[in-house]
């Protein structure tokens, strides 16, 4: 059978994944929780069992959706959860249960043929204020100026192109920030979220030196995303650049961008995100003391 679209949520490390399987149909795995990601499952849980105001519940029963208190969430092997709602709006939960401190998140979604592109949320009932939404790849595609008919075409032709994609993630946006942080170990978990957006070359790459090459959208720069707690592993394979954050191979010079919300591998996949997107490139080189 054909494998759903996936989807990684912020902070979640690649330890919480969505998966759909069918429009209003989605499967959470969850595996090796940290108390934060406990606690935005917990959040979760709350919708999909207890809030049958905001509509439909999502799951019907109590042994649907296991207490986080369970054990197996801790586990390698973990837990999966059917829910009864669109992958858009399980998103929705958990993206905002996952940012407790406000950050600000964008999403982005890779195709078959490789090519990235950020996409925007949009309310598909404006008469609801809860878990009703989709998402299109053009900001200005479902404008209210445009006539009813081409706009319910151009929403058809959205959700299609939408059903094609391999991977979406939702991410922080990278902010500046020196010097580099620390985060523990065991924190760490996030590469395979990272590597459902990298092409073979990039994953080789990663595996084996900390650090890929990405090319900007924007410029046709080629820049080397790197591991910031692999700072003498990128150094000694990339001639002596300096690790962490991204360096422009075609000016030579670093661009100090870190987060001190993520682990590495999150980070990377934030940085390598907008260097593909279309002016979010040119975001990046433009963010104060970035050079």
């Amino acid at each position: 059978m054909k494998r759903g679209l996936l989807w990684f949520i912020p902070c979640f490390t690649g330890d919480i994944v969505l998966e759909r399987q069918g429009d209003k149909l989605t499967l959470v795995r969850a595996y090796e929780l940290t108390d934060q990601e406990a606690r935005g499952l917990e959040v979760l849980r709350k919708r999909a069992l207890h809030m049958p105001f905001l509509g439909d519940s999502w799951a019907t029963s109590e042994k649907e959706f296991a207490p986080i208190s369970d054990p197996q969430y801790r586990t390698k092997d973990g837990l999966a959860i059917t829910l009864h709602a669109k992958i858009e709006d399980v998103e929705a939960v958990l993206s905002k249960a996952m940012n407790p401190k406000g950050r600000k998140l964008f999403s982005a979604v890779k195709f078959k043929d490789g090519s990235i592109e950020r996409i925007h949320p949009y309310r598909t009932d404006p008469n609801k204020k809860d878990d009703v939404f989709g998402y299109q790849v053009n900001a200005k595609a479902l404008d209210d100026s445009l006539p009813l008919a081409e706009r319910e075409k151009k929403k058809r032709e959205q959700e299609q192109k939408l059903k094609d994609a391999e991977a979406a993630a939702t991410v922080k946006q990278p902010v500046v920030g020196c010097p580099t942080p620390e985060f523990p170990e065991a924190d760490i978990r996030a590469s395979r979220a990272l590597e459902a957006f990298l092409d073979p070359q990039q994953i080789s790459d990663y595996r084996k030196k900390g650090a890929f090459v990405s090319v900007g959208h924007d410029t046709g720069h080629r820049y080397m995303v790197q591991n910031r707690e692999a700072p003498a592993m990128c150094k000694k394979q990339f001639q002596g650049m300096i690790g962490g954050g991204l360096y422009d191979l075609d000016e030579g010079r670093v661009l100090c961008l870190h987060d001190w919300d993520s682990p590495p591998p999150e980070e990377m996949l934030a940085m390598h995100l907008c260097l593909r997107i279309p002016g979010m490139e040119r975001f990046l080189r433009a963010l104060p003391h970035a050079f």
